[in-house]
This record gives structure tokens, sequence and C-alpha cells, in this order.
């Protein structure tokens, strides 16, 4: 049975291509996103550009570590820190954008 909902909770997988010396090397973690009807028209339409997009839904994540190996837990600052990175950003907003379409990850 589909389920009508103001707004659509969901977590995906999210591979990131972390430059290096020579070949990119893929990390990957999961994203949690709450999706508003609104907010998922705009971004489906183009008129909310990645960062906005992402921090009107990216609302948590799991397997994130800092540089000791320490769990980095969610909070609001570290997204931001987290969207500065143009290869983390991008990498996000395309799990953001292929869970939309339904689109499925590569395996």
């Amino acid at each position: 049975m589909f389920v009508i909902k103001d707004a659509y909770s969901f977590s995906a997988t999210v591979e990131v291509a972390v430059p290096g010396v020579g070949a990119p090397t893929l990390q990957s973690f999961s994203a949690s996103f709450t999706v508003s009807l609104d907010a998922m028209e705009e971004i489906l339409a183009g008129r909310l550009g990645d960062q906005e997009a992402l921090r009107r839904t990216w609302d948590g994540w799991a397997g994130i570590a800092g540089e000791d190996g320490q769990d980095v837990p969610f909070s609001e600052p570290m997204r931001e820190r987290l969207i500065a990175i143009p290869f983390v950003r991008l990498a996000v907003a395309k799990t953001l954008l292929d869970a939309l379409i339904g689109r499925r990850a590569k395996n």
C-alpha cells in the first residue's frame, strides 16, 4: 500500500571518490534524508542548488570518522563542513537525486 506523507525519510549509501595520488579512493558512508514535498519539487525542477538542497534534506549519517578514527556524530556545523568539500557535496547530492528519481546505485 502506498502511504501519502508530507515528507519522506530514507537512508542511502554515499560513495565518495576521495582524491589521491593516481586514481581516487572510493570510500562510503550512509546518509539520512528527510525530504518535504516542496523541497522534492524544487530539487527535481532544478530550483535548488546542491548546497541548499543538502541543508534542507540531509539530517543524519553513519560511518563517518575523524582522522583519529572516532565516529563523527551528525551536527549542523559538521554538515556544513562536509558540504564545503566539493567531492563530498557532489557525492551526497548525487545520492539524494538518484534516490528521488528512483535510480539504483551500481553494485
